[in-house]
């Protein structure tokens, strides 16, 4: 490369801004993100794995930026940097992503640490079904996202997930998934409180269900209570996110390897 060429590639190179956290609130309103983005997107990326994410971007392998909660619960890593492969060496074996889906629980259906403590097949069965409609919702605004898709500084305030709250989410998600009964009623107090301001608020209904455990689903009666917390939400928040995360926009290909999220902490 010549000198000239060199000065030239040189006054291309835009420097990436910092931005602070209320700077990123704006731009991802801007951007059309809820107010709720950290709390949506973290719930919704918890337990993807490579499999969902090529439904989205079909050369996705593990060395992706799609950060999920560990389903090995004696692991001492609780939070994994990327989504995992969960296939099984029989995956091969079915061509419906339901029978695919089927094969990684019952497979695991012995081992009383992986997956969702307290939870029977049937019920991480609907578990991973309910994500399955909330990644389908998000599906839908991914490929408006691909025509349309978000600006550079949009996506750097997405992918800081230590700021933005998606983080902080993973980290109560890991911690609901490995002991449940610790997290019993936790929030309960201030979902309500904020549900008294705003009775008619979306999701007010299911923002008061938080931290209140679901019956077993033993019976029509249990699964019609289960249902309320079973369909698809509204897919914008994660979209934007896994738009960001899958196609490494200037700025916006964070290395999570390097967040010490699980660094040892003594109380």
């Amino acid at each position: 490369m010549t000198s000239f060429n060199f000065i030239l590639c040189a006054l291309f190179v835009i420097p990436q801004i910092s931005l602070s956290s209320d700077d990123c609130r704006a731009i991802l309103q801007s951007a059309g993100a809820t107010k709720e983005f950290g709390g949506r997107v973290g719930h919704a990326i918890h337990s993807l794995s490579v499999r969902n994410l090529k439904q989205f971007k079909p050369d996705v392998n593990e060395t992706n930026q799609v950060p999920t909660v560990n389903l090995n619960l004696t692991s001492d890593i609780p939070i994994l940097s990327y989504a995992p492969d969960r296939t099984t060496p029989d995956s091969h074996m079915f061509l419906l992503d339901g029978s695919i889906i089927l094969d990684e629980i019952l497979s695991h259906m012995d081992d009383k640490s992986y997956n969702l403590k307290n939870y029977n097949p049937l019920e991480q069965i609907v578990h991973t079904f309910h994500m399955e409609e909330m990644w389908a919702s998000a599906l839908i605004d991914y490929r408006n996202f691909e025509v349309d898709p978000p600006a550079d500084e949009v996506c750097q305030c997405v992918m800081d997930i230590e700021n933005n709250g998606i983080l902080m989410k993973l980290r109560q998600t890991a911690l609901i998934i490995r002991e449940p009964n610790l997290m019993l009623g936790y929030g309960q107090e201030r979902a309500e409180r904020r549900c008294s301001e705003n009775a008619s608020s979306p999701g007010c209904s299911f923002f008061k269900s938080i931290g209140k455990s679901l019956p077993p689903l033993n019976s029509a009666k249990a699964w019609k209570r289960w249902k309320m917390d079973s369909g698809a939400m509204k897919g914008k928040d994660t979209a934007l996110f896994l738009y960001c995360a899958l196609n490494n926009n200037n700025g916006s290909n964070k290395n999570f390897k390097n967040i010490e999220w699980n660094q040892k902490y003594h109380y």
